[in-house]
């Protein structure tokens, strides 16, 4: 189904999960084996806070990386930063974006002029960021931040067509 929102068109369709994984209250990232084909990520999550997803040139932490929190310091903010210790470079009040008890869908997007896009499923973006020295996307890792732990589901992008 497409819907027409304002000047932005919003494809919204279930999809097929292809990977799926648990995290426990412990922060660190679980990588996915094979390189992302599309920029573009979608996914599920149920968690209670602190959902954490890395953007990451390698199927490992670096040292430059983009890290998306969704629903931190207790499912109140969400935030963009160019590395996992790094200030800030977005900060947006999101009270309640994730719920621990049923999943919520969130989208990431990202392009070669460092843009950044974060919304939830079937929704405009509610975070951008545009890095001015944009650095390679080849794999996503994801965790979720003490006291949390979540479960998430992928979905296969290589399905889809835009």
């Amino acid at each position: 189904m497409i819907r027409y929102i304002g000047i932005l068109f919003i494809l919204h369709t279930a999809c097929k999960t292809i990977k799926t994984g648990d995290t426990d209250d412990r922060y660190y990232y679980h990588y996915h084996d094979s390189p992302l084909n599309k920029p573009r990520l979608d996914f599920e999550v149920k968690a209670s806070n602190d959902v954490h997803i890395g953007l990451s040139s390698t199927a490992a932490d670096a040292s430059d990386m983009y890290v998306i929190v969704i629903g931190g310091l207790g499912n109140q903010n969400s935030a963009i930063k160019r590395c996992i210790q790094c200030s800030n470079e977005v900060y947006v009040s999101t009270p309640n974006i994730i719920n621990p008890n049923e999943f919520r869908g969130v989208w990431i997007t990202w392009d070669n002029n460092g843009k950044i896009s974060v919304g939830k499923a079937g929704q405009a973006s509610f975070m951008e960021w545009t890095d001015r020295k944009p650095l390679r996307i080849a794999y996503v890792g994801y965790s979720t931040g003490w006291p949390s732990s979540g479960e998430f589901k992928f979905c296969d992008l290589s399905k889809l067509s835009f």
